[in-house]
Order: C-alpha cells, then structure tokens, then sequence
C-alpha cells in the first residue's frame, strides 16, 4: 500500500481560499480545510459563503469540533458527544456533505476511546495517528508534518521522501496569511514551495474522500 500525502489548513481561515486554493487548483489538486463549527463570519475567517465555494471547489470541508470545545479526553462522554453531533450537523446542514464524514480533533486532545462517540455523531474518519487512536480507512495511518515558516523545507522534503507504506502523510499548513504572522502559519510563497515538493514526490496527493469513495 503506497503511501499517500494530503494538504490541510485549519481553522477556518479565510486564507484557505483566498490565498491557497488558487495555488492547489492550478496544479490540479484539492485540500483538507478544518473547520471549526461557530467561526463563520469572524475576523479573518471563512464566510458560509466562502466556505461553500471551497465545498464547490472539491476540498473535504472537514469538521473541527466547535469553538467553544476544548480537550475532548478531559470530558465526560455525555459533554463530548452533543460536541461531535454539533461540529457533524453543522457542516451536513450547509450541504457540505463529502467533509462531514471526516473529523480533525487536534491529536493531543484525543484518543481511541472516543472513537465510538466520532461514531455515534456520524463521522468515518478522524484524522489523528492511530497511536492517538484515529480512525483511517483502508488501514493507513497519519502522520502529520508543520508546513509553517519555522519549519525548513528540507526537512518537509525527507519527511515526505521516508513516509512508508500504509501511511498518509498530512502536510499541514495550519494559517495562511498574505505574510506570516505568526511561525507556524504559512505565506503564499511556502504553500507553493510545498506543493511543488509534494508534486515533485511522485506520491499520490488526495483526500480524505478519494479514500471512502473508491
């Protein structure tokens, strides 16, 4: 099983669509946007509209809890799941129905034994490492690389170049900002520097979605 790559921006960023989808489309691919249920509209953030277009575009719009959640492993089961259900029904509500079926917990805040809650609130993936007890498809497991300004693109290189078999490697760009603000966000410079890595790799570069609807 040969290893896969995909790129994810989280958050809700507005950047996700104003600055790296041009980037992504124009070499024929399509990214993962985590997105937090509640922060439509906010400063910096993706309108309803915004994020529709990137639905449109053919991303996975993915769930990314709800932003008044915090770290799921310290919750009784009963405050976790209307959380899960919530972050679901949000984006199933807007029609973004490829994305709803993948959630992106942050990975320090998850573990396998919510699994089954992810579950019961309608998700088929959720998109941490199955050593932080993520459930993938097809037996692949994650692996996530920063893409941010402090990370040098040497080492996303041979992150990518020893990615095994049976492993997805998500190359995370979390923010994207016309310039970089903060060092683990990402210019449009280093979004294109990375998906020319990424291209250059020869790996398969997909979604979440490709993977349940093959």
């Amino acid at each position: 099983m040969n290893p896969l790559l995909m790129l994810s921006f989280a958050d809700g960023f507005s950047g996700a669509l104003t600055i790296a989808e041009p980037i992504l489309t124009a070499t024929g691919l399509r990214g993962l946007e985590y997105f937090p249920a509640g922060s439509a509209g906010l400063a910096c953030h993706l309108t309803t509209g915004q994020l529709l277009a990137l639905d449109a575009a053919g991303w996975d719009c993915c769930a990314h809890g709800t932003r008044q959640g915090g770290d799921y492993t310290s919750m009784p089961p009963d405050q976790v799941l209307p959380l899960l259900i919530e972050s679901h029904d949000y984006l199933t509500g807007l029609g973004i129905t490829r994305g709803s079926r993948i959630l992106g917990p942050p990975a320090q805040r998850w573990d396998a034994t919510l699994n089954p809650l992810a579950l019961e609130a309608g998700f088929q993936v959720v998109s941490v490492g199955l050593a932080t007890g993520g459930i993938i498809p097809d037996g692949y497991d994650v692996e996530f690389q920063s893409c941010g300004a402090n990370v040098p693109l040497g080492t996303v290189a041979s992150r990518i170049a020893a990615l095994p078999a049976g492993k997805i490697g998500i190359l995370s760009f979390h923010n994207v900002r016309p310039a970089v603000f903060k060092e683990n966000d990402a210019d449009p410079t280093r979004v294109q520097a990375v998906v020319d890595l990424a291209v250059a790799s020869g790996l398969t570069i997909c979604t979440f979605s490709d993977l349940l609807d093959t």
